[in-house]
Parts: structure tokens; C-alpha cells; sequence
């Protein structure tokens, strides 16, 4: 698991990158991976965002049933043991799963595919607060991370406070034919 903390507008973002014990692995391994996460989400100050991009290895199903707050209702498949459990700690810690918030083709929802095998267990997994900021979040078809993991995009539109002023200054243009060419020197 990483984390790296980055000031984006005045605001802290917390972006964690984790990797969920698979299917096969000891609960012993899941548990521990759970308690790791759990303790890395408990020292984010609440006045900060949390991102986490993660291969959860958790099913948590198309509804919302029962996690309305952390399920946007458009999700993939069935809800297993881990995608429960992963919806209960999103909830505690109030965030939402943003692939789960967007209307999109079945095709569009799957991140993982191997053989006949097709499920949504690669997340996006951000704080409440952002839901607001959220544009789009969407599999690229044909696109591998690696060989079964399809690349999934978070869109967020960030706004600037009304302290803040544009510092950034205009990137003069390049005037090529103003340039001297090999006989005009």
C-alpha cells in the first residue's frame, strides 16, 4: 500500500494505491490488509481528501441496497463477503466508490477479465465530499494495465476558492515562420 499526500487549490489530497489479497489468500492476509488500510484512513485529517485506487478484490454488487452513501446503485454483478465488507468500511469512513455513481454500458463496468470471467473489483474510492466534483469515472475499453486489468479513469472537475488569483501567466506562441530557415540566415 502507498500513500502520497499532494496540495491541489489549497486543499490536501490523500491518494492511496492498494493491491487487496486475492481470492485463495488466507483471511488471516485479508484481515490484516483491512486493519493496514483502515489504520492509513484513520490518520487522514478530516479536513483532507481521500482517493484510493485499488484492486479491492471485492464484488459489491449493481444495488445500493443497504449503502446508499458509499454505492452509487450502478454497480456490477453480485455482492460477495468482501464487497460487503468493503461497503461497510467506506461508509464508516464516509466515502463513496465513485465507479458505482455512473449509468454506463455493462462492458463499461468491468475492470477485471480473464477468460469468460468479467467482474468490477478495481475501484475508485474517494471521500463524500468530492462526490460533487465528480464528472465521470468510466472503464477505457481495450486498455490494460495489465493483462486482465482494464484501465480505469477518474474525471474530477476542481475548483479554485474565491482567495485564490490566477497566477499562471500565458505561454507566448511560437512563431515558426519567423524562424530563420537553412537559406535565410
Amino acid at each position: 500500500m502507498k500513500v502520497k499526500s499532494i496540495e491541489i487549490l489549497d486543499k490536501i489530497y490523500n491518494i492511496v494505491s492498494a493491491y487487496a489479497p486475492q481470492v485463495g489468500c488466507s483471511e488471516d492476509e485479508k484481515s490484516e490488509f483491512y486493519e493496514k488500510l483502515e489504520d492509513v484512513l484513520s490518520n487522514i485529517p478530516e479536513n483532507e481528501y481521500t482517493m484510493i485506487g485499488a484492486d479491492m478484490n471485492a464484488h459489491v454488487g449493481q444495488t445500493n441496497e443497504d449503502h446508499e452513501q458509499s454505492h452509487g446503485g450502478f454497480g456490477y454483478g453480485s455482492r460477495d463477503d468482501a464487497g460487503e465488507k468493503l461497503l461497510d468500511m467506506a461508509a464508516a469512513y464516509e466515502l463513496t466508490l465513485a465507479n458505482t455513481r455512473f449509468k454506463k454500458k455493462e462492458e463499461h463496468l468491468i475492470t477485471y477479465r480473464s477468460g469468460r470471467t468479467a467482474t468490477q473489483i478495481d475501484f475508485w474510492i474517494c471521500s463524500n465530499a468530492l462526490k460533487k466534483n465528480m464528472m465521470d469515472c468510466k472503464v477505457i475499453p481495450g486498455e490494460a494495465v495489465v493483462h486482465q486489468h482494464r484501465l480505469l479513469l477518474l474525471e474530477l472537475q476542481l475548483e479554485r476558492t474565491s482567495k485564490q488569483k490566477d497566477t499562471a501567466k500565458p505561454v507566448e506562441k511560437i512563431k515558426w515562420f519567423n524562424l530563420p530557415t537553412e537559406g535565410n540566415k
